[in-house]
């Protein structure tokens, strides 16, 4: 398995036209040392009886949405937030993973490169992408929409840091007068754009000059409308309302000058990247695959996720110096260690009793693998050749001068 997942890692480096093309030899052009590792079969079987649940258990809530990668989604939660302390500011914003296929919960996010997909709400560190919080939203529950959805959501991420006086910040989906003061009783700090519709935001102020801008406070909470291209309206929890900043502008010239602007707006620009950079760092590399089932998508997801974040908590320990695609090269060779099919333990044969007789007889109607074959090439150029014959009683395809050897091997 740790092989199969250490080429799966290095499948989103080295990228082929097709998953099957990284077992061709006859062309030098895909000539790889997979094979080396794990024959092309027995990584598709691996692929095809993949799954993280037991359909069969007791312990599985069915009335869970994501009861079949549930237990893989709370342990990576618990060990992101165990294994590397954020620095104080993380942002706050909505992830998709890529998936078109029937699912009650896919979404359909226009504004986002990926469009169709299962959405992600992301805590993540500012400076770094690192995740340290997440949760996947399954759409609205018993037919009616949430109230309230985004403010659940930023409490539900903040929790396992109260009073610890993190910075949050998010964007105008999110922020909201309510929000912000009760993230302030648990002791956090928040900031974010903020939506002029909000209840206990002052009137939006008519167009000023550009660069311009106005500050209002009430007890812990300042409000900003500073005037860019467009009026910008900025609520915090936490910064002093004559504090200010600077961020990079033009005034219709080329050069960008420095623009004096509220404290708040320039944190803002400066800290709210943090999902957007671990984006643009995981589909660099990212397994690409197609799939039905949409729990595959969220697995190798997180997979990448998780390589991201031990690439982060690598380099800041000072146990890494490389940059994030030599760690996964790195990585995916630690994990894969050769196995051949010669090596390693074969799939159990239906079983066959003392006085049963095997029948090798035309049972196939398109051409399958020998399956004897396919375990004595296994790891070499030869290619193992197909037949519509095969063991009646076991239902594996055979050559018919693979039939002896099948029936010996059967009756060790």
């Amino acid at each position: 398995m740790k092989t199969f997942v250490g080429l799966c890692l290095a499948m989103g480096i080295l990228r082929l036209p097709s998953r099957r093309d990284f077992w061709r030899q006859k062309k030098w052009l895909f000539r790889t040392t997979i094979p080396q590792a794990i024959s092309r079969d027995r990584f598709d079987i691996i692929w095809r009886y993949l799954h993280l649940q037991d359909n069969k258990s007791n312990d599985v809530k069915q009335s869970d949405k994501l009861w079949k990668v549930r237990w893989y989604l709370d342990y990576l939660k618990d060990r992101f937030q165990e294994l590397y302390e954020v620095d104080g500011f993380v942002s706050v914003d909505e992830s998709m993973v890529k998936f078109k296929g029937r699912l009650a919960f896919r979404q359909y996010l226009p504004l986002k490169p990926t469009k169709w997909g299962i959405k992600v709400w992301v805590m993540a560190e500012s400076s770094t992408g690192y995740v340290s919080n997440f949760q996947v939203y399954t759409g609205r529950e018993g037919g009616s929409s949430e109230k309230g959805l985004a403010h659940r959501i930023v409490m539900d991420l903040a929790g396992p840091y109260f009073g610890s006086q993190l910075s949050i910040f998010m964007d105008n989906f999110y922020s909201g007068v309510p929000l912000f003061e009760e993230l302030k009783a648990h002791g956090l700090n928040a900031c974010g754009t903020v939506r002029s519709n909000r209840k206990g935001i002052p009137p939006k102020p008519p167009a000023m000059e550009k660069h311009r801008y106005q500050v209002y406070q009430k007890d812990d909470l300042t409000f900003c409308a500073w005037q860019d291209t467009k009026v910008v309206l900025v609520l915090s929890n936490y910064h002093e309302p004559m504090a200010e900043g600077s961020v990079r502008r033009r005034r219709g010239e080329d050069i960008q000058r420095e623009v004096r602007v509220p404290a708040c707006v320039s944190d803002y620009q400066k800290h709210m990247k943090g999902v957007d950079l671990l984006d643009q760092m995981v589909s660099y590399y990212q397994f690409q695959h197609r799939s039905k089932k949409w729990w595959r998508r969220l697995f190798f997801f997180f997979l990448s996720v998780s390589c991201y974040n031990s690439f982060i908590a690598a380099r800041s320990a000072g146990a890494y110096k490389g940059c994030y695609k030599e760690w996964q090269e790195d990585l995916a060779q630690e994990l894969v260690t050769p196995v051949t099919a010669k090596s390693a333990p074969q799939c159990a044969a239906a079983p066959v009793t003392a006085s049963a007789e095997h029948d090798c007889e035309k049972i196939f109607e398109k051409r399958k693998i020998c399956r004897e074959c396919s375990l004595s090439k296994s790891g070499t150029e030869a290619r193992p050749g197909a037949t519509v014959y095969g063991c009646r009683q076991c239902n594996v395809p055979l050559h018919i001068e693979c039939f002896g050897k099948h029936c010996r091997s059967t009756r060790k």
